[in-house]
Formats: structure tokens, C-alpha cells, sequence
């Protein structure tokens, strides 16, 4: 190769090179806290939440998908991560929105050494984004067991839905997670007003 042929394909390369598109890491956070007005319950006892319960990849800040072409198993992002573990922000926003419901002094965590009447032990299922042909969604599952101060069981709330996305985006997928995540706090709030209203 001559010496204006050697030139010119070095010239093609940095070019070529130069044009491969750059990635750059995204985080995004998952609030899940009820908006301040829903309503402020009266009289609550005390309750302590035990932060959440989550396994394998859920442990991870990654974003999780899955495709019908890959069988349904679970994938990660490369480049798209939560800004925390999910089960921290979860945890997070199930404080602050039961802190507001009940009041700041009824809602204890596991360090307190409060006795409370209710404790609640919440588990992380599913939160991932599945992208099909015909319209990307979010899936959302957790679990809230509640027991008594003795370990007793009083009842369990299991909330699974799926949500479909208004764009097949991280943004659109953190937004309806938290959305699912708000929506399930309102169905444990539900729950624990009609346990309060039936404890003795």
C-alpha cells in the first residue's frame, strides 16, 4: 500500500471512529410516596416498618427488562440505573407516605424501641419493564405482611399489577413504577385503617 493509500485509510477509520455513538450512564429515582392530600387518619397506633425485602437481581440498581425474544428472563440496562436500590427508595417512600397518613410520631422503624401494635414487613416481587411489539409496560409486585408486636399474623396485602407505558422509555417506566407503588401504600392503608378500627 502506498504511503497516500495508508493516509487515506487511516483518515477512514478516525472518521468511522469518530461517529460511534457515546454512552452515558442515566439514574432515575423511584418515588412511590402519596401525594399530600390523602387524607390524615386520626387516633393510629403505633406501627413499625421493617425496610424492604428484596432478592437476586432486585438487589441491584440496575433497570430490569424483558422481551418476548428472550424467553421472559429478566435483562439488565447497560447504561440505565435507579439512583439507589429499589428497596431502599421503596422503603423511603413507605415511611414518608405512612408518616403522613398516621402521623410522624406513630411510624417507628426497626432501630426504634417503640412497642407498636402493628408491624409491617414488605417484600419486593417484580419490577420490570416488558417490552413487547404491541406496547411496552411496567410490572409492579410487592408484598406487606402485617403482624402484632408478637408475631402474630393480622392480614397480608398482595399487590401485582401490570401498567402499560405511554412510551417504551426509562423515564415512562419510573414514572408508572411509582405510580404502582403509590397505588399499593393506599391498598395497605386501606387494610390497616380497617385493622385499627377492629383491634381492641
Amino acid at each position: 500500500m502506498t504511503r497516500a493509500g495508508l493516509l487515506l485509510s487511516l483518515l477512514f477509520l478516525c472518521t468511522a471512529c469518530s461517529r460511534a455513538p457515546v454512552y452515558s450512564e442515566r439514574y432515575y429515582a423511584l418515588d412511590g410516596a402519596l401525594p399530600e392530600a390523602t387524607p390524615v387518619m386520626a387516633d393510629a397506633p403505633d406501627v413499625r416498618v421493617e425496610p424492604f425485602e428484596a432478592h437476586g437481581l432486585y438487589t441491584e440498581r440496575q433497570m430490569l427488562y424483558r422481551r418476548p425474544e428472550g424467553g421472559g428472563a429478566l435483562e439488565r440496562y447497560g447504561y440505565v440505573f435507579w439512583t439507589e436500590q429499589p428497596a431502599r427508595m421503596l422503603s423511603d417512600g413507605l415511611q414518608s407516605s405512612l408518616r403522613y397518613v398516621l402521623g410522624q410520631d406513630r411510624v417507628h422503624t426497626r432501630s426504634s424501641r417503640v412497642r407498636a401494635r402493628f408491624v409491617i414487613r414488605p417484600r419486593l416481587r417484580r419490577l420490570v419493564m416488558h417490552l413487547h411489539p404491541d406496547g411496552a409496560r411496567a410490572e409492579f409486585a410487592v408484598d406487606f405482611v402485617v403482624t402484632d408486636e408478637a408475631r402474630q399474623p393480622r392480614f397480608v396485602v398482595e399487590f401485582s399489577q401490570a401498567r402499560p407505558l405511554p412510551e417504551p422509555t426509562a423515564a415512562a417506566f419510573a414514572q408508572v413504577s411509582g405510580d404502582l407503588a403509590a397505588q399499593a401504600t393506599r391498598e395497605l392503608i386501606e387494610r390497616l385503617s380497617a385493622a385499627f378500627s377492629a383491634a381492641p
